[in-house]
């Protein structure tokens, strides 16, 4: 009974709010309130798991990308729109999605998460893969310092059942893949994806240039097993395992 009453409410909120031209948060507010169990609800039944994508940047590019592959491969998947990637914001994505049974039919939910919700997220909907694209000096603001932000995400990674995602060149998220490869039980599966030293050296700016005070204490590279090769226009060509493929880059 709260379930469908928090969707009754938060449609008709979203309604109001989308007359107004308003926001996105507040139909979602709206239905947990009612109902403090809607995400875990809304869930249950997604068949293969519920997949987190976060990090400092890049994650709704990353979201898009991921669940139009599935898509292409015949699933169905629920995702939430860039930005909506607190508790609310998934929520009302929910909304968009459900009958009055609140209830997610989907093969499998790509959700974009911040950084800052990713662990009382992760308490809640127990992700089964999570992707992490990087750790940057990013909203001071908020996280003061990057490190906050790598323990959140490490944390988040302790709470995935099955396989993390990590980019091999972010040096943060190396410790925390080296961490899980050596000490989580049961055994998580670690996949790695980054950019072939020989491109990231010929940029003007970014990872190259970084300048490391101690490379004693720093994880060693891992070899991805998806890697950018080469950029050329509005094209990449990405090393995948032992295939290559060019891929379009329309916004680049």
């Amino acid at each position: 009974m709260r379930i469908a009453l928090a969707v009754f409410l938060g449609r008709a909120v979203r309604w109001l709010t989308r007359l107004r031209g308003g926001g996105s948060a507040m139909p979602g507010n709206v239905a947990l309130a009612c109902a403090p169990n809607f995400l875990e609800h809304a869930f249950a039944t997604v068949k293969n798991g519920i997949v987190f994508v976060s990090g400092s940047n890049g994650k709704s590019t990353t979201t898009n990308m991921l669940a139009r592959i599935l898509r292409a491969h015949g699933l169905r998947v629920f995702t939430n729109p860039s930005g909506g990637n607190l508790p609310q914001g998934i929520a009302s994505a929910i909304l968009a999605d459900v009958g009055f049974d609140g209830t997610v039919h989907a093969d499998v939910a790509v959700l974009e998460v911040d950084e800052a919700y990713s662990v009382g997220l992760s308490r809640r909907l127990f992700p089964t893969t999570t992707l992490l694209v990087n750790v940057q000096v990013d909203q001071l603001n908020r996280f003061f310092e990057p490190r906050r932000v790598a323990d959140m995400l490490s944390t988040l990674v302790e709470a995935t059942s099955q396989n993390v995602i990590l980019n091999a060149d972010d040096d943060n998220l190396k410790e925390i893949g080296h961490r899980v490869s050596s000490h989580s039980s049961p055994k998580k599966s670690v996949t790695w994806f980054g950019v072939a030293p020989e491109l990231l050296a010929a940029a003007p700016h970014g990872l190259s240039n970084v300048v490391q005070l101690d490379e004693s204490k720093m994880v060693a590279r891992p070899q991805p097993g998806t890697e950018v090769e080469s950029l050329s226009g509005r094209s990449a060509q990405l090393r995948i395992g032992t295939v290559r493929a060019e891929v379009p880059l329309p916004a680049r």
